[in-house]
This record gives C-alpha cells, structure tokens and sequence, in this order.
C-alpha cells in the first residue's frame, strides 16, 4: 500500500491517511486537495488501507503507527519529523533531568524538583556549550525542557530544520523569563519559603552546587540584574528585553557598536548577530 495524494514525493513512507497537508497541517490528503471537498472524498476509499507490518512505525505509543513508517513519524510533541524520539527537541522531566546531570551534576538533578519550588510558569536558561542551549520551563506544575542548537536560530536560513524560533517562542509563550538555572537556583527565595529564618538549610544548597565542577563551565546568558532591562538592537532599533538575547560563538565578524570585538550575542526576536558582551550592557 502506498500513499494516493497527488504528488506525494514519500508515497512508500505513508498511505493516504499518514499524508500531512502542507498547507493545512491535516492528515488525509495534499496541498492540491486542500480545500476541494470532492478532492478529499475521493481519497476517503483509501483511508483504511495500512502499510506491511515490517514497514509501521517503530513508536509503541504511536496511534497511527501502521499508516507510516519510523522515518515520517510525526511528532506531536514538537511538531516535527524525525526518525528517533531521541531527535525530539523537547523533552519530558526524566529527560529534562538527565540533561541537567550531564551539566550540573547529579545532585541538581535529584533535586530539581523541590529546588524549583512552589514557583510556576516560567522558563529557565542552561548552556551546553558551543551556542547551544536548553531551556527549562515549569508550566501549569509539569517540567519541560527545549533545545535550541546555535544554529538553530534563523541566522542562517529561515527553512525549518534550521529556524526553531517559532518552537522556542511556542514553548516560552506566556512564561515568566527568569534568566539562568544557576542564578535561578542561587536567588530564588521561594525555595526557602517553607524554612525558619533561622535555617542553614539554603547555604547547604549552595555548597552542594557550588562543589559541582560543571558550575565553573556554565555560560551565563544575562546577568541576573539585567534580565527584563529593555534595550534595542543596534542595527534595526527593536526594543527587546536582555533575557531575549543569546550568546553565540564561532562568528570572526566585529561588533556593530566598538568595531573591535568579535560579536557574541544574538537577539533572538529580530535574529541580529551584532554586538559582543561588552557592548550589549552598555546598550
């Protein structure tokens, strides 16, 4: 069995029903059906047909795994195609909690939990080096977490697989920024809400983290202080906030601003790479 949509270029990969209109977004039929009802139903006689059972999706949690293969699974998640879960953008708490081991240590993990306290609806920043990033959101009580590659941006190409912006704005949408995970878990007082004044219990938390040898190597993004200062981008004068701006690495280009620096952050809303740390607190 194979797909009947008009000009499917993967028709081996899915039937009829496993097709996502480009334009739509909806599985059944193609952008040459979109909106021609006749055109639909005519494709309604092939909706029940599945592929070889060799062929269907690998995903067990999968709905409609045997109307496509493991390579056009559709992830409901982050709402793109990719061959693994392990390829997924997003991440749910126990893989949010590795990642913070892989940074921070095992103790930040064990603890990420009660370190994020009674606070809700908001997103943290961790690097992972090279320009990469993970973002941490706690929403509505459920802890999730985004990767956002360096050149995953739209600096480069505004063809999906390399601009997640619109997944980054998805996942922060409605959020409260509060800047990165180290300084979040170093000055974030509702963690201490439940203690005595008197309790040591918060220092003991700082010795844990700060004998993590990841700490050192943890690029913080905004200083705490500047995180909703509203500044401008340099080149095309949108007003942003600081937390919105990024650190990149790798470019040999020179700041906008002092000309002699090489540029090191990113302002994500407009996606301009043009000044370097220094500059971006003057600004």
């Amino acid at each position: 069995m194979s797909c009947k949509v008009s000009g499917c270029r993967y028709a081996t990969f899915h039937t009829t029903r496993g097709h996502m209109c480009g334009t739509c977004k909806e599985f059944g039929h193609g952008q040459l059906e979109c909106g021609c009802f006749e055109k639909i139903d005519a494709l309604n006689e092939y909706r029940d047909e599945e592929l070889p059972e060799d062929k269907w999706c690998e995903f067990d949690y999968c709905e409609t795994r045997k109307y496509h293969t493991t390579q056009s699974h559709f992830c409901a998640f982050c709402n793109c195609s990719h061959r693994t879960i392990n390829d997924c953008l997003y991440g749910d708490l126990e893989k949010t909690k590795e990642n913070v081991e892989l940074f921070l240590g095992p103790e930040i993990r064990n603890n990420l939990e009660s370190l994020f306290g009674n606070r809700d609806n908001f997103y943290v920043g961790l690097s992972a080096g090279l320009g990469n990033m993970y973002y941490i959101r706690k929403k509505s009580g459920v802890i999730q977490s985004l990767f956002m590659g360096d050149d995953t941006w739209g600096l480069y190409s505004n063809l999906p697989r390399f601009n997640h912006l619109p997944l980054y704005y998805k996942f922060t949408d409605g959020l409260t920024a509060m800047g990165s995970i180290v300084n979040f878990i170093y000055h974030n007082s509702d963690n201490d809400a439940d203690n005595d004044s008197g309790n040591d219990s918060g220092s003991n938390n700082d010795t844990d983290i700060q004998g993590n040898t990841f700490y050192n190597n943890v690029d913080l993004d905004v200083d705490l202080d500047l995180n909703h200062k509203t500044i401008k981008c340099p080149l095309c004068r949108n007003e942003t906030t600081a937390n919105k701006v990024i650190t990149i690495k790798g470019l040999s280009e020179k700041c906008k601003v002092c000309m002699e620096k090489e540029i090191e952050k990113c302002f994500t809303e407009c996606s301009h790479a043009c000044v370097c740390g220094d500059c971006l607190k003057m600004l």
